[in-house]
């Protein structure tokens, strides 16, 4: 019976300890108040239980849409050229 309560509570205690949150971080959140084009979000980072928080300028976001938007263009382009109904015909 005393073997059952000690396995019990360490479980509960296992399991406590995986439901808890990491801290906030507070550095990411002062540099957000201080730049006001600066913006943070939690990232869950791919294997981990944790989230990381990201901080980027308004300058990179703007970098990462053209990117996005050039990628977008290009992948539309190449499959434009794989359609035969649109692909110029060679005489």
């Amino acid at each position: 019976m005393l073997h059952t309560r000690l396995y019990l509570l360490a479980i509960l205690a296992i399991a406590a300890g995986c439901a808890t949150h990491p801290a906030a971080d507070h550095g990411a959140m002062a540099a957000n108040a201080a730049e006001p084009d600066v913006q943070c979000h939690p990232v869950q980072i791919t294997g981990s239980m944790l989230s990381k928080s990201v901080c980027t300028t308004k300058a990179e976001r703007d970098a990462q849409q053209r990117n996005k938007d050039d990628l977008e263009r290009i992948m539309q382009d190449q499959q434009g050229n794989n359609n035969p109904r649109t692909a110029p015909t060679v005489q």
